[in-house]
């Protein structure tokens, strides 16, 4: 019995007479069935074997021998990949069962493995789980191509089911106990896909929110963002993102897969685990209504009429007023009203206007007299749109400073140096802002869309454009630390002065402190944040 002398299990090839596979092993109940589907289910057109038997031998054992009357290369690579699985399947039926559901089942057969393996889970953990979760999962299971459930493991998607469950569940008692507060739940896990080419790490997260408002709106783009940033090099799986729609309950309910190049460090997992929650809540997005406001034309009027008066001197400045009109779709639109001096060599402002890239709509061109009855003075009005995708912030809010900002840019690249007739005092906030993100450096660009935010949640107003940067940096760290705190409050004294941060309840304990230099009323995160300065 030369064959019983080798090691078991043990598989070779013969290729003296066409080609030919052996594989000795024990015999047990499962192997059988294994080494049939193994040995059949082969990916070439019209690979059939001419000879397949299965023997015992000593009674213990099982001898497998698959026959091919004409020998193929690529059959030959074939079950030269596959030896070391029939070895290690034929050991072990947990194995197996994985071997047999990446390779040979089909699509039914592993959504019956997936319907088997809830079933049991349903029975496991009774309080946990109700056979509801199947309604779940034929929605899961409509939602997906084959490819998806091909390149993923039978114990992997019953847990992404389960994922999806306990996270609606969670919310909805949550929220019942209390429906005006946000709940988050995330869940983060490794997955493993199994890609023709080899396989590939990824994480899979899955994420349940309760919606506070009819108007809000969350899906994969939205958590795709707040998962970058954390990690910005994270990218989307294609075809790995599920949302449900059929929930009674309010909510969002979102599962997607991400990958990284050189895959996910250990702290990045952990930050991930930390911060997406707090940075989910910051990227959901309100629906407004379209605004029906006619423009004044009174006021256009009085605008023109008054930047005319500003051109006193030839020297003077191109005058400018911008207002905001209105919003579209796709587009913002700002009427732009300018006035300037036509001096010797100039070119008509309407030749100007239509050869720059702002493309503007011109409502109106008016000559305004002459300066010292030498210089015209010519005033026009006209309308620009910008895209609106350029200027959308991290929460799908619009930022039409930074839209405001961007036609003053371009209009100085046509006239050279204006004069912003309204904006001095933006201008002048812009530069503190400046500073203030040059001062916190990467802390700044960490936390940008949450400085945008404080700094316009402080007042007097005016009184951004005077403080010193470094004050406000202060401030700023402070409620980081503050928010980061489970503490009613954070202070902290430097140079002179007492920074304070606290909860909107909490801030009664100060009221006896001096007439602070500046306030803070943030709502970030659903809180309300109070805080001041003072000497």
């Amino acid at each position: 019995m030369k064959v019983i002398s080798k090691q078991v299990p043990s598989a070779e090839l013969d290729t003296s007479q066409g080609l030919t596979l052996r594989l000795l092993s024990e015999d047990r109940p499962f192997i059988r069935k294994f080494i049939l589907s193994m040995v059949t289910n082969i990916p070439f057109k019209n690979a059939y074997p001419d000879h397949f038997s299965l023997d015992r031998v000593n009674k213990t054992f099982l001898l497998a021998t698959v026959s091919f009357n004409e020998f193929s290369p690529e059959l030959h690579r074939y079950f030269e990949r596959i030896l070391y699985e029939l070895e290690l399947g034929v050991c072990s039926p947990y194995h197996a069962a994985r071997i047999l559901e990446m390779k040979v089942l089909s699509m039914d057969e592993k959504r019956g493995l997936i319907q088997d393996k809830i079933l049991g889970m349903i029975r496991r953990f009774p309080k946990s789980f109700d056979y509801d979760l199947f309604s779940e999962m034929q929605q899961f299971f409509l939602s997906f191509s084959d490819q998806y459930f091909r390149i993923r493991s039978v114990r992997e998607i019953a847990q992404t089911l389960m994922a999806l469950y306990l996270a609606r569940k969670q919310i909805c008692l949550k929220s019942e106990k209390a429906p005006k507060q946000r709940y988050v739940e995330v869940k983060i896990m490794h997955r493993r896909l199994n890609l023709p080419l080899g396989q590939k790490e990824a994480l899979e997260v899955v994420i349940g929110m309760n919606m506070l408002r009819e108007n809000e709106l969350f899906k994969k783009g939205h958590l795709l963002k707040a998962i970058q940033n954390i990690i910005p090099e994270a990218e989307l799986v294609v075809g790995s993102d599920y949302l449900d729609k059929e929930g009674e309950k309010p909510l969002h309910l979102i599962t997607l897969e991400i990958e990284k190049a050189g895959g996910f460090e250990r702290e990045e997992i952990v930050d991930l685990k930390r911060w997406l929650s707090r940075a989910i809540k910051g990227k959901v997005e309100h629906l407004q209504r379209t605004l029906f406001m006619p423009r004044n034309e009174e006021e256009i009027l009085k605008y023109v009429v008054t930047l005319g008066q500003e051109l006193r001197f030839a020297r003077d400045l191109p005058q400018v007023i911008l207002s905001f009109e209105k919003q579209t779709e796709t587009n913002l639109v700002f009427t732009v009203i300018l006035a300037r001096l036509l001096l010797p060599k100039m070119p008509p402002l309407e030749d100007v206007l239509l050869a720059s890239p702002l493309r503007p709509k011109i409502d109106r061109i008016k000559q305004l007299g002459m300066l010292r009855k030498k210089y015209p003075k010519e005033a026009a009005v006209f309308k620009v749109q910008l895209p609106l995708k350029e200027f959308l912030r991290e929460d799908h809010s619009i930022d039409l400073y930074r839209a405001r900002q961007s036609i003053l840019h371009k209009l100085h690249a046509i006239f050279g140096e204006i004069r912003d007739y309204n904006g001095g005092m933006i201008s002048k906030q812009n530069e503190v802002f400046k500073a203030l993100e040059k001062d916190l450096d990467s802390i700044g660009k960490r936390h940008h869309h949450l400085l945008e935010n404080f700094f316009h949640s402080l007042f007097p107003l005016e009184k951004r454009s005077l403080l010193d940067s470094k004050i406000l940096k202060n401030l700023f760290l402070l409620l980081l630390e503050k928010i980061q705190t489970q503490q009613d409050f954070v202070t902290k004294e430097e140079g002179g002065h007492c920074y304070i941060v606290a909860d909107s309840h909490a801030l009664e304990k100060f009221q006896e402190l001096s007439t602070p230099l500046i306030t803070l009323d943030l709502e970030y995160d659903e809180r309300i944040y109070k805080g001041f300065v003072s000497k």
